[in-house]
C-alpha cells in the first residue's frame, strides 16, 4: 500500500499550447499485489489506484477522481549455463 503526492510543479500558462506542469494537486492512494512461482516461473501482479485531483487554480477546471488497475502476467523462462 502507498500514498503518492503529485505537487503543482513545473511551468504552466493558460494560453500556452503545451505545459510541463499539470497545475494542480493529485493524491493517490494505491495498493499491489503480487504473485510469484519459482517452480514454474510464474508472475501474477495487480496495482490499483485511485487518483483525487484538486481544482486548476488558472483555469478553474477540475480533472475529477479518477480509478486505474493495471495488471501484469508474465513467464520467468530459467537461465542455462552454458
Amino acid at each position: 500500500m502507498r500514498l503518492g503526492i503529485y505537487a503543482p510543479a513545473g511551468d504552466y500558462d493558460v494560453g500556452e499550447l503545451a505545459n510541463v506542469g499539470k497545475n494542480y494537486w493529485t493524491f493517490e492512494p494505491a495498493i499491489s499485489l503480487s504473485y510469484v512461482s519459482s517452480k514454474i516461473g510464474l508472475e501474477l501482479t495487480g496495482f490499483a489506484g485511485m487518483d483525487f485531483n484538486t481544482k486548476n487554480a488558472e483555469t478553474h477546471y477540475e480533472t475529477g477522481t479518477q480509478f486505474h488497475l493495471d495488471l501484469t502476467a508474465a513467464e520467468h523462462l530459467p537461465l542455462f549455463a552454458v
